[in-house]
């Protein structure tokens, strides 16, 4: 996660044309290494089946591969990296409906740039929730809004002409992008409907905000 974070900074990049797509590369390319190289490291300690309906995998791994003590040092790793994504994402997240709020397509107060913490008071009404429902509904959410933003790119090219960025092999990487963030709500929409429902409520109840608020300006 994170991979894609550098975007939500482009308006405040000295020279986003150079910074972004650099930013996007090295970090894409950095995830993907080390996620292959993390999933090849539980493969070679257990099986599929061991690892089936296991929450903490890397303890699981690092337990058969090191011992008990190392399973434990694992643990507290992972721990500490959620802790630096979430106060990452703190700094980076509310950059979007910040955005949003500048441009009227969300309530003004979300535009504000105080110590009051609206969008960090919201975020943490979350967590009196289950942490694995949490995860997948946010995930779905993420997915689906990904695949719109990268589906926009069409709109876009058509509508405005020449960006500033080139994509290479367009069309191909964005409809692969969209065609698979579809497939990933799709199958976890599947497999977990009650996350469906609070994603598809979400999306109406935003939906409906917005309308709103082109309304009243």
């Amino acid at each position: 996660t994170g991979w894609n974070a550098a975007a939500y900074l482009g308006g405040e990049m000295r020279d986003a044309r150079r910074s972004l797509p650099r930013a996007l590369l090295l970090g894409t390319g950095g995830v993907t290494l080390l996620y292959l190289a993390v999933n090849l490291a539980f493969l070679r300690a257990a099986s599929i089946e061991e690892m089936a309906g296991v929450t903490e995998v890397g303890h699981l791994a690092a337990t058969r591969l090191f011992g008990e003590s190392a399973g434990s040092f694992v643990t507290a790793a992972i721990a500490f990296v959620l802790a630096s994504t979430v106060l990452a994402f703190a700094m980076a997240g509310p950059r979007i409906p910040l955005a949003m709020a500048e441009e009227g397509q969300l309530p003004a107060a979300l535009a504000r740039r105080d110590e009051r913490g609206l969008q960090t008071l919201s975020a943490l009404g979350l967590l009196v929730g289950d942490p694995d429902q949490i995860l997948i509904y946010v995930g779905m959410t993420l997915s689906i809004f990904a695949g719109l933003a990268v589906a926009g790119l069409f709109r876009a090219r058509h509508r405005e002409g020449p960006r500033p960025f080139r994509t290479p092999g367009h069309p191909v990487p964005a409809l692969a992008f969209s065609g698979l963030s579809l497939t990933i709500v799709g199958l976890t929409a599947f497999d977990r409907p009650d996350a469906a429902l609070a994603t598809a409520v979400t999306l109406v109840a935003g939906t409906g905000l917005g309308a709103f608020l082109d309304q009243t300006r």
